[in-house]
């Protein structure tokens, strides 16, 4: 509760804040709080998919019924979240009766209002893990600042990016640019005609060039949100750093003071003794052995029977 509401206190007063977090009861008591801050129209909470897929294995043990759950939680469209349902039902009838006790807009993307945008799981707080590396060791403090310094210095470089893109007129991300171009390599050139889902029957009609560029002729710009435009993403680096005053400068503090516990301190030398509790996301799903030479499967390029013997 302390955290959460310090984070929408000092770093996240925006509306409309989407946190991503998994269904632990913790977390969702600080969230439903009446003071804290996180309940809609403020904020709102989803759940992450990783997770309760990974809840839905350890009851059910299915690894086909937890690629079916998964479908259903990215797919965007609502009859192909039906049918991957039905599919989900043909395995076991209490596998469906567990998905849906919970609300849909927690766990399906085509409920949620386009807040996610495509993220469904929390491991997008990893991604700034590359900007922190090297501070885990470093007393509290240090962490702080060391954390302020790097995204201040991050931001710095990615605005500077975003204005020269800016200046040079483009309008949209990169990413987004990059997205277009690759579907526009495949998609123009056919039209479906018919589709049967439950039958897998897909019946196509290839265009010719000229007949593809009318048919793909939609300006596809309005149907983009403007947070993948160039002036969104600058707003989002324009936000100035103060600069951290010396410490004699602080002002005085006469609450309480934490000391660390030598005890608890992480050994110099040797190997770190993990203190993590392992679950079965963690597990590595095996992959049989594939040749580099032929391309098939259970053997290696040693062992790869297509292989040139070499003259005694």
């Amino acid at each position: 509760m302390f955290f959460l509401s310090n984070l929408r206190q000092h770093v996240t007063p925006n509306p409309g804040i989407l946190i991503i977090s998994d269904r632990s009861q913790a977390i969702r008591t600080a969230i439903n709080a009446s003071h804290s801050g996180w309940r809609p129209p403020s904020a709102y909470h989803v759940y992450c998919i990783r997770h309760m897929a990974s809840n839905f294995n350890l009851r059910f043990k299915s690894a086909e019924g937890k690629g079916y759950l998964v479908n259903v939680a990215y797919i965007p469209s609502n009859e192909c979240c039906d049918w991957y349902l039905d599919a989900l039902g043909t395995l076991s009838g209490e596998m469906v009766d567990w998905a849906l006790c919970f609300k849909k807009d927690l766990w399906l993307q085509h409920c949620d209002e386009d807040r996610r945008y495509g993220h469904m799981t929390t491991n997008l707080s990893e991604c700034i893990n590359v900007v922190l590396k090297e501070t885990g060791n470093l007393p509290v403090a240090a962490i702080v600042r060391a954390t302020y310094e790097r995204l201040q210095q991050l931001f710095v470089c990615r605005g500077r990016e975003t204005h020269a893109q800016l200046q040079g007129g483009q309008i949209y991300s990169q990413w987004l640019l990059t997205s277009i171009d690759k579907n526009r390599e495949s998609l123009p050139m056919m039209r479906v005609t018919h589709c049967d889902r439950r039958e897998s029957v897909f019946s196509v009609e290839e265009l010719k060039p000229v007949d593809a560029c009318v048919a793909a002729s939609i300006e596809w710009g309005h149907f983009v949100d403007p947070v993948y435009t160039i002036v969104s993403i600058f707003n989002v680096y324009e936000r100035e750093f103060l600069p951290i005053p010396d410490e004699k400068m602080w002002s005085p503090w006469y609450g309480a003071c934490l000391k660390p516990n030598p005890a608890m301190r992480r050994k110099a030398s040797g190997r770190p003794v993990s203190t993590r509790i392992r679950n079965e996301m963690d597990a590595v799903e095996r992959v049989e052995k594939r040749c580099g030479l032929c391309h098939g499967e259970g053997h290696t390029i040693r062992r790869c029977p297509n292989a040139p013997q070499s003259d005694p």
